[in-house]
């Protein structure tokens, strides 16, 4: 068993963690990323922060204890679902969130990835050429987000957008978006999507993840 898998399965030893990825440098721990449930909401900030500070303290102990592993706690970051009472890309009604028509990459000279979304009855469309230096998962966020920009004012950037090799060998796309919100202010989402023969479906759908479900980040620091 490699280190990355005994790390992972270390971790979900602790009943509060419900799934773990862990990001390799090497031979070395680049991220661990641990998705938690039972945190006390964002509105009780000291309460909250208390409750991820023990946290990443029970996976470094845990890490200590059983695999003689000395982590500095600033690679761990505990992620988990918080509803939000605004949420800009989705109605009053929840089946009216935001859902993906099409997402494709047109084989043509410079490519176009072009995303079709749909909400409340209404298509909106999306397409950026893609450049030498840009991935298929790029293209599509960019199309994504022109699309969403059509939705709401809210703007979305990139954070990260990343392709996983899971145990049982299937991929899944992460992608990590920033939320600007003249109101809210900025806020960090993460969705993932399994890749289920069409990547540039799954990366739509974890942009979409993201935006839709409010997956909020925490670091202890």
């Amino acid at each position: 068993m490699d280190l990355k898998t005994r790390i992972e399965q270390t971790i979900l030893l602790l009943p509060e963690v419900v799934s773990c990825r862990v990001e390799m440098d090497n031979t070395r721990v680049a991220q661990i990323y641990a998705f938690v449930q039972g945190l006390p909401s964002a509105n009780e900030p000291n309460a909250r922060l208390k409750a991820i500070k023990g946290l990443v303290r029970s996976i470094r102990g845990v890490l200590a204890g059983k695999l003689d592993m000395n982590l500095d706690y600033r690679k761990i970051k505990i992620i988990d679902e918080v509803p939000e009472e605004k949420e800009p890309f989705r109605s009053g009604n929840p089946s009216n969130r935001v859902k993906i028509v099409a997402a494709y990459l047109k084989r043509t000279n410079p490519p176009i990835a072009e995303v079709e979304l749909e909400k409340d009855g209404v298509n909106y469309q999306g397409a950026y050429k893609m450049e030498k230096k840009d991935s298929p998962l790029l293209g599509i966020f960019f199309a994504c987000k022109e699309a969403l920009e059509k939705i709401s004012p809210v703007g979305v950037e990139l954070r990260y957008i990343k392709e996983f090799k899971v145990e049982d060998d299937s991929d899944v796309v992460v992608a990590k978006v920033q939320l600007s919100d003249p109101e809210e202010g900025v806020q960090a989402s993460i969705g993932a999507a399994e890749v289920a023969g069409d990547k540039s479906l799954a990366v739509a759908k974890a942009i979409l993840a993201a935006l839709n479900r409010q997956l909020r980040v925490s670091q202890a620091g």
